[in-house]
């Protein structure tokens, strides 16, 4: 009986330090975006993921990969239809983020390391936008219940550095552009949502495990 204790102890403290990836409620999770002028005036919108995945390593946050749809760029912040479509399809077009030629942008996960109080994670990743890849750093918090993850993080990135280079200080005279100067940075709040009960890693591993203890159980059985 010591020994089936003992198996079980051991399996199910394997199923704890496993790597586990989850899948992202794509849902319910968000990208804000904010793009603003140099002389007052802003925008702010959303940006929907494609798929999302979120690995954890012993039971911390390790890393993750990220597909976002360049397609469903949307403003939040124009009423007026006219105006809002054509933001929206200014945004789209060669002058920004060329969706057509590029309807994906991603996001890798290349270290994720514990922060200073509580659940908070120094990020650091691989970001891809019009097929052009530089690094970008942030910091994380989690958030976790019973039933869920969520994860939330202010990004900041100088979009000069992907090619969109549109009314940007750094590339045009600033006296002829006037208050159409458009700031480099744009800035995004991210929360991602994640349901424990979708985890997509662990489920051949606890098999295997299962295996094992079952193993162990009947050895132990032949030796009373």
């Amino acid at each position: 009986m010591k020994s089936i204790m003992l198996g079980t102890m051991v399996a199910l403290f394997s199923i704890s330090t496993l790597a586990t990836d989850y899948n992202v409620d794509l849902e319910n999770s968000r990208i804000g975006w904010l793009g603003s002028k140099k002389i007052g005036g802003q925008h702010t919108g959303e940006i929907k993921l494609k798929t999302a995945t979120v690995k954890f390593a012993g039971g911390h946050f390790s890393g993750g990969e990220f597909t976002v749809d360049m397609a469903s760029i949307s403003n939040n912040d124009l009423t007026d239809a006219t105006y809002n479509a054509k933001l929206v399809g200014h945004l789209k077009s060669v002058d920004f983020f060329e969706v057509e030629k590029f309807p994906t942008s991603s996001f890798k996960i290349t270290h994720a390391g514990m922060g200073k109080g509580g659940d908070n994670y120094d990020v650091t990743g691989e970001l891809t936008i019009k097929s052009l890849t530089h690094k970008v750093s942030f910091h994380a918090q989690k958030i976790e219940t019973d039933a869920k993850i969520t994860f939330t993080a202010p990004v900041v990135f100088d979009r000069t550095k992907w090619d969109v280079k549109y009314n940007s200080g750094k590339f045009f005279d600033i006296k002829a552009l006037g208050d159409n100067v458009i700031n480099d940075e744009i800035k995004l709040e991210i929360t991602l949502v994640i349901n424990k009960t979708e985890s997509s890693g662990p489920a051949v591993e606890k098999k295997d495990l299962t295996k094992k203890k079952k193993k162990k159980a009947k050895k132990a059985k032949k030796a009373e």
